[in-house]
This record gives structure tokens, C-alpha cells and sequence, in this order.
């Protein structure tokens, strides 16, 4: 797995981060924008407007954001290139699936970073065990994406996660 895996590519997605969260008007975003509402910059040809002067503009929520893949796996893998404009009926499930995607996305992320650690063997084996249940057998669905996230695995990826704590603790201890 490689940091390729996390990188988003927006040219290879159909906008979802600017439609699917909701944002409120505060230093980050110079707007409210509910949920699944198009944001009033984003083309017709999905990429962003403003996206040169984000900061400037009064989005540096934007700016900071990453999707960590999620947007084109949902677009290109799961969606087969077809944006929501083109195809209003899947406009619903390709926000839900975008959302759950990160998140699954984010689950990976977090087991890969823990990977920095000086894990003992035990905490390594658990951190790559949970790793390969947050990855499809082969190809990405809809339903295991769904599946991941009623299960069990974000739980448990959050208290082995909670569990390495001592390794954070440790790296702050005032060198001798």
C-alpha cells in the first residue's frame, strides 16, 4: 500500500466533497452550504472555481480538506466515471457512498500511519490484521463499503488505535 492509495485526485472525481458535506460560515468557509447542496463554485465541469484562491476567498476549509482517495474511488471504481449531473438518480446513493468511503478511506489511513510506531510484533500483527479487513477481498462495492462501517471494524480500528497511546505518550517524554 502506498501513499498513492490516499491521494486525492480531483481530476478523476465528480466534485463530491464540494456537494456531499454541509458547512457552516465561520474562518473557514465564507458560507453556509448544507448537505448534499452543490457549492455555488463548483463548475458544471466538477472542479472548482475559486480553487487558485481558496484561502483568499474565504475557504481555507477547502482548502485543508483531503479526501484521501475516497472521491475517485467512488467515482471511477463504483460509479464507472458517470458524474451525478449526468445521472440524477444516482445522486443520493454516490453522496452516501462518498461519505462512507472516506471514511473507510480514513480507517486505512490511521492503520497505515500507526505503521510509524515502534510496534512490538503483537501491536504489528493486530495493526495489519485490522488493515486487511478495511480492504475488499477484490474488487470495492457499495455494500461492502456499507458492510465495513455496520460492522464491527471502525470500532475495534478505534480502540487498537486508543491502545497505542503509550507509543505517543512515550514520544513526548523530554530527552536526558
Amino acid at each position: 500500500m502506498s501513499a498513492r492509495d490516499f491521494r486525492a485526485d480531483c481530476a478523476n472525481c465528480v466534485g463530491l466533497c464540494c456537494v456531499a458535506f454541509a458547512f457552516d460560515s465561520s474562518d473557514d468557509f465564507a458560507i453556509d452550504k448544507p448537505a448534499d447542496v452543490p457549492c455555488p463554485n463548483l463548475r458544471d465541469d466538477y472542479l472548482c472555481s475559486i480553487h487558485e484562491s481558496l484561502e483568499e476567498e474565504g475557504f481555507g476549509g477547502c482548502a485543508r480538506y483531503d479526501c484521501l482517495g475516497a472521491g475517485q474511488l467512488v467515482t471511477q471504481e463504483l460509479f464507472e466515471g458517470r458524474g451525478w449531473r449526468e445521472n440524477p438518480a444516482q445522486f443520493a446513493p454516490m453522496m452516501q457512498t462518498f461519505r462512507n468511503a472516506r471514511e473507510v478511506q480514513s480507517l486505512r489511513a490511521m492503520l497505515v500511519s500507526a505503521g510509524r510506531f515502534p510496534l512490538s510484533k503483537a501491536e504489528n500483527e493486530k495493526r495489519l490484521d485490522l488493515l486487511a479487513e478495511c480492504e475488499p477481498d477484490g474488487d470495492w462495492s457499495r455494500a461492502w463499503i456499507d458492510g465495513i462501517l455496520a460492522g464491527t471494524v471502525p470500532r475495534r480500528v478505534k480502540n487498537f488505535l486508543t491502545s497505542l497511546r503509550h507509543h505517543i505518550e512515550r514520544s513526548r517524554r523530554p530527552l536526558r
